[in-house]
């Protein structure tokens, strides 16, 4: 095997190594924030996933939620949460 072979390997199980930390930690993250101080009222379905919640149209945060009966219940977007500095 010529020597320019194995620090290419050694490249490429660093990258994977390193998006699966990555994800991991992207999960951690996201089930911390399920676990601080998340009401039932911040959560919502949205069954035909047009992005809005089922119960009152109010926004919902697509990459956040949780699964509860083999159903997505997302974290409703407040008024705060919608303000962007402006």
């Amino acid at each position: 095997m010529p020597p320019e072979q194995k620090p290419k390997k050694k490249r490429k199980v660093g990258k994977i190594v390193g998006l699966f930390l990555a994800s991991v930690i992207g999960f951690a993250a996201c089930q911390a924030m399920f676990d601080d101080d998340v009401d039932d009222e911040d959560l919502c379905y949205d069954d035909n996933n047009d992005g809005y919640c089922d119960d009152n149209l109010q926004r919902h945060e697509p990459e956040v939620y949780k699964v509860s009966n083999g159903k997505k219940l997302y974290l409703r977007i407040t008024d705060d949460d919608d303000s962007f500095g402006g």
